[in-house]
């Protein structure tokens, strides 16, 4: 009986969130648990209001999400279906649903199915008018060329990553390099890059390519089961959600990392063999308990205060959350200081993306409780419960005016006025430009460095040197 107790015990503090970790003028009563879901189990710090973005009518199992840049936003939808990934590759029942925004009040009103027929699509990113998506076994991207809403192009870039469960292919993530990055878990790939060569082993891995697949290289990785969302500091160092850097043990499993290149990575599984080491396996940023981290933003907007700009949001599966994470250099690495930011009473709300929209609010992305099979503290799979999309604002912030730019005409925008957007406080504008100064090549590099010595802020700075990287001309690079 005492063994039975401390098994219930230890399962309890796993699953159930802590409600007051980072409030503790709040503490939740347990009786509170019983009857109550939706917006109504949501909890948030004082300051802030949480609204519906979107019901399950426009996509009944949201899991992974992106916009473009009209603000659109597209959701990769799950069948509901609590398969594995190997029958789900092998079905293809998922979709992307694109939901639009009609009136501009933050709630979505209609969506149309951009793609459907796929296998279990975990994560897409927009960039120069395709949608790009991992689509296990495959990175696929995704065109609609005659802007009705729907893809009409549909290539596959690469393929040949194994799938088992969602411990598999993830993103892509536009790195600041102008490349994109994938993260895959533990079961095996052999892939032809777009140059012939073959691509082969069994190690979890982050990977990248240029947006049309070629230069397709593996640049870290190690024996942990499964990387998941990437981001990248102003600086270029890259930080992301995983879990298994070690079977649980101690109260640990999952963990936030802080990825370098050619890093080799735990737990010390027979595939970290594949790696060349120069030294003990790379040490873990953040440890978690058994928590399943998933969707991971660090916000740059500056509706929520100064206070958060630059901290980290991770969307937490198991414990029903979404947490904030103060960021701070220490030494070679980072350390956080970690507390709850949005918690539910409602044990079907399971969180898999956070994201920043161009106004400063962010987006949880609750994929509802059909899902069970890689994830068994979900209980019993009830498709049934279907998922929704919340909006978390700060009361009394300033209304951003145009946020994504849309009033600003690029094109008869002279470099020198292009440039000093970089500090422009909307991240959407900031982004657009960068895209606009590329797209300019050499000719954008006397305003490039003109502003380098006088920026203000060290973000503006590191955002010239990214373009210049972007560019990628012999003089840009010089």
């Amino acid at each position: 009986m005492r063994f039975l107790l401390i098994l219930i015990i230890l399962f309890s503090v796993d699953v159930l969130p802590s409600y007051s970790e980072g409030h503790p003028d709040k503490v939740a009563d347990p009786s509170l648990l019983k009857g109550v879901t939706g917006l109504e189990a949501i909890q948030v710090p004082e300051g802030f209001e949480v609204t519906l973005a979107a019901d399950s009518s426009l996509a009944p199992y949201p899991m992974c999400a992106c916009f473009d840049d009209r603000g659109r936003l597209f959701l990769t939808d799950s069948s509901g279906k609590d398969m594995n990934g190997e029958e789900m590759a092998a079905t293809r029942e998922c979709r992307i649903q694109c939901l639009v925004d009609v009136d501009g009040d933050g709630v979505y009103d209609k969506a149309t199915t951009f793609a459907d027929k796929l296998s279990l699509p975990m994560g897409c990113h927009w960039y120069k008018g395709s949608l790009y998506v991992a689509n296990p076994p495959e990175f696929i991207r995704l065109e609609d060329t005659d802007d009705d809403g729907v893809a009409d192009v549909h290539e596959i870039i690469h393929q040949g990553w194994n799938v088992k469960n969602t411990a598999s292919l993830h993103g892509p993530f536009y790195g600041p390099d102008g490349w994109m990055y994938l993260t895959h878990g533990r079961h095996g790939y052999n892939i032809e890059t777009k140059e012939g060569e073959v691509l082969e082993g069994k190690a979890a891995r982050l990977w990248r390519c240029r947006p049309d697949g070629s230069e397709l290289e593996r640049i870290c990785g190690g024996g942990f089961d499964n990387p998941v969302e990437l981001i990248f500091t102003p600086s270029g160092e890259m930080i992301g959600t995983m879990t298994y850097f070690t079977d649980p043990r101690n109260g640990e499993r999952d963990a936030l990392m802080h990825w370098h290149d050619h890093g080799t990575y735990p737990k010390n599984e027979a595939v970290v063999a594949e790696f060349t080491r120069t030294g003990d396996l790379m040490p873990t940023m953040t440890k978690f308990a058994r928590i399943a981290p998933a969707g991971l933003i660090q916000y740059q907007g500056t509706s929520f205060g100064e206070d958060y700009r630059g901290n980290l949001f991770t969307s937490q599966f198991n414990p029903h959350r979404i947490q904030r994470h103060r960021f701070s250099r220490d030494g070679d690495t980072f350390r956080t200081v970690d507390e709850d930011f949005l918690t539910s009473l409602d044990p079907d709300f399971f969180p898999t993306d956070v994201l920043e929209d161009a106004d400063g609010s962010l987006l949880v992305v609750d994929t509802g409780a059909w899902y069970v099979d890689a994830c068994p503290i979900s209980r019993v799979a009830q498709p049934d419960i279907q998922g929704k999309v919340y909006r978390v604002r700060r009361v009394g912030a300033p209304k951003v005016k145009d946020p994504r730019g849309k009033n600003i005409d690029f094109e008869s925008t002279s470099p020198e006025d292009r440039v000093s957007l970089l500090g422009d406080p909307r991240p959407a504008v900031r982004a657009e430009t960068i895209e606009h100064l590329v797209a300019g090549g050499d000719s954008s590099l006397p305003s490039l460095l003109k502003n380098l010595d006088v920026a203000n802020t060290t973000e503006t700075r590191c955002a010239i040197i990214w373009t210049a990287c972007k560019i990628g001309t012999e003089s840009a690079l010089d």
